[in-house]
């Protein structure tokens, strides 16, 4: 037996808080209207269950057997998939449409429901479940000791840009930076490090393939931090960077690599790139291009699948603007807005 209600509430938002307020989680929303002025009223269904009547059997045939009809205080459907709740399905289809995988938005619905404070709105629920898993991750900074920062990843994702952004914070934070870069053969790559440099008004070293550099030439308390930028080419980048980390084993330099992804890469092309420079041991992530999707999902997800923190993420080429850190606040909008707010 199903009883129709109508809810109207000054937006989306508003409407669905009032209907779960008023008639609880096992509601179903059958229609929406949106009035010219503004507003929306949902229309709702709820199931309610109807007690189990005595069935006579006196004029039952003599073969066979009566059963009680049975109604189920709940839907099935409901019982085993959260994602049927209106207010819950909303969230569902937010997640859907940033590119969540069923899994994870399963996950994220059957939490929800089930939270344990009411009057938390599913989608401060949806947030705070999500940013609780992707922690703020820091760039470490070591006293009297130069660190190697370097980012690696295929060519074309934005590990040039992404390390003028950096410097350009750094450089706004008083730090004493440089940069250096790996990648010495592909036409005009030095050429390009070298505008970048003059125009940040920062040192640059070219690091050539098969010369080893000199520890003094980077560690002390001259310079800070050292901006590796890296040829885009796995097997390169990571024989590479293994020898500079053996040059630097027992000196002031500490070396990180962390690992720069698109936003925009299928999820098998984000495991066959982590994959390859696994051998480095990456500190951490930077998403790049999330100016690109509206669904930055994917690559949320693998960083939760590899275990690695997010450092920093990146929507724009503005070296001022375009770079975040990364965050419970920052990740949750992308799953649920499909952007950082």
């Amino acid at each position: 037996m199903q009883h129709i209600h109508r809810v109207t509430g000054a937006s989306m938002r508003d409407a669905l808080l009032r209907a779960q307020n008023e008639f609880g989680d096992d509601a179903v929303v059958i229609q929406q209207e949106f009035a010219p002025g503004g507003g929306v009223t949902l229309s709702i269904a709820r199931k309610t269950p109807v007690a189990k009547q005595a069935v006579s059997t006196a004029n039952a045939p003599k073969t066979g057997h009566v059963r009680p009809a049975q109604f189920p205080a709940v839907a099935p459907e409901l019982a085993v998939d959260p994602t049927r709740v209106p207010l819950v399905r909303e969230v569902a289809l937010r997640l859907e449409k940033s590119g969540a995988s069923k899994a994870f938005a399963a996950k994220v619905c059957s939490a929800i429901r089930d939270w344990p404070d009411p009057d938390v709105h599913v989608m401060d629920r949806a947030a705070e479940f999500i940013g609780l898993r992707f922690p703020i991750a820091h760039l470490k900074r070591i006293e009297q000791h130069t660190r190697i920062v370097a980012l690696v990843g295929l060519t074309g994702v934005g590990k040039t840009t992404t390390l003028v952004k950096l410097a350009a914070r750094m450089l706004r934070a008083n730090r004493r930076v440089e940069l250096a870069t790996l990648d010495s053969r592909r036409v005009g790559a030095v050429e390009q490090a070298r505008a970048w440099s003059k125009q940040l008004g920062l040192p640059l070293t070219v690091l050539r393939e098969g010369v080893k550099p000199h520890a003094r030439a980077f560690e002390g308390a001259q310079v800070d931090v050292v901006l590796l930028d890296t040829t885009g080419h796995p097997p390169s980048d990571v024989a590479q960077l293994l020898a500079l980390k053996q040059a630097f084993t027992g000196t002031r330099v500490a070396f990180d690599v962390y690992l720069v992804l698109p936003a925009t890469a299928s999820r098998e092309a984000l495991e066959l790139v982590t994959r390859a420079y696994s051998t480095l041991a990456p500190e951490g992530l930077v998403i790049t291009k999330l100016d690109e999707t509206r669904q930055p999902a994917a690559v949320l997800e693998h960083a939760l699948a590899v275990e690695l923190p997010i450092a920093f993420l990146t929507d724009g080429p503005d070296p001022s603007a375009h770079l975040h850190r990364s965050g419970p606040e920052a990740c949750a909008d992308l799953f649920l807005r499909g952007r950082i707010a």
